[in-house]
């Protein structure tokens, strides 16, 4: 039985012992982030957060330990390939008839990943919220804020770990980050003509040198899912603000349009 909760406090509230848990990953702080943009002064961590990880290095932080949506957005794991173990997992515990716990979003990826990759299984959900709250939960995770400032924080990241590995290429990417710091003073016009398709292939090259050498809570699969979310979003993106903060959403459309992917996948 899949038993989705308001959210992942819940989750690990109501679970029992021998229950499963599926939180998506987001949901939490990356743990290695916090300390390598800190340790090279690219973005300084919360005291309080860097302290826990110092003494607990490997401990599920939860992200609402992070103030603002930017320092958020940097500091959260990836859900972009970084969930397939997980599904995998919860799948053969509701095969196996186990309970398992979760959130709404974290539901509604794993209907689209059961659904997408074509898995038998079948299982009894028990809702302890509106369906509609798995539908809002899914476009929201599928649709997470692009934030020209925060990118450009990890590719300076990226350049300092791998800028040898792409000599050739490292003045295209500094370029790129001179485009999202002009992002964020309101010129977005960087954003809306380019695909960021060269980007992506020279972060996928780099990934496919060293993709065995981490787990999937990388930086770039944190960079990927920037990449794809803004590739997605700049035919008819919305830019705003919160506090001083540029931040690019998807349209409306785009955000409904998700939701009725997974109305239908719920409903059949």
């Amino acid at each position: 039985m899949l038993v989705v909760t308001s959210d992942s406090e819940q989750v690990l509230r109501q679970r029992g012992r021998n229950d499963g848990v599926l939180i998506e990953p987001s949901c939490y702080i990356n743990n290695f982030l916090v300390r390598s943009l800190d340790k090279f002064g690219v973005v300084a961590g919360p005291h309080e957060v860097l302290e826990k990880i110092e003494k607990y290095p490997n401990a599920n932080i939860p992200l609402s330990q992070i103030p603002g949506p930017t320092l958020k957005r940097i500091f959260a794991r990836p859900d972009f390939g970084n969930t397939e173990s997980l599904f995998n997992a919860t799948i053969e515990q509701l095969k196996s008839g186990d309970s398992v716990y979760t959130t709404p979003g974290a539901a509604g990826m794993l209907m689209k990943y059961i659904v997408d990759n074509e898995i038998e299984t079948d299982f009894f959900f028990n809702l302890q919220v509106e369906i509609e709250e798995i539908h809002n939960s899914f476009a929201e995770k599928n649709n997470k804020p692009f934030i020209p400032i925060g990118f450009e924080r990890l590719l300076k990241l990226f350049s300092i770990f791998y800028g040898r590995e792409i000599k050739n290429k490292i003045k295209f990417v500094s370029a790129v980050q001179l485009n999202m710091i002009d992002a964020d003073k309101g010129d977005i016009s960087f954003i809306k003509r380019t695909n960021f398709k060269d980007l992506k292939d020279i972060v996928l090259s780099v990934y496919e040198n060293h993709k065995e050498e981490f787990s999937s809570n990388n930086v770039f699969n944190k960079l990927l899912e920037d990449i794809n979310n803004i590739m997605r979003y700049k035919k008819d993106l919305v830019a705003t603000y919160e506090g001083e903060t540029l931040i690019i959403l998807p349209s409306k459309e785009l955000i409904e349009k998700d939701k009725q992917v997974m109305k239908q996948i719920l409903e059949g």
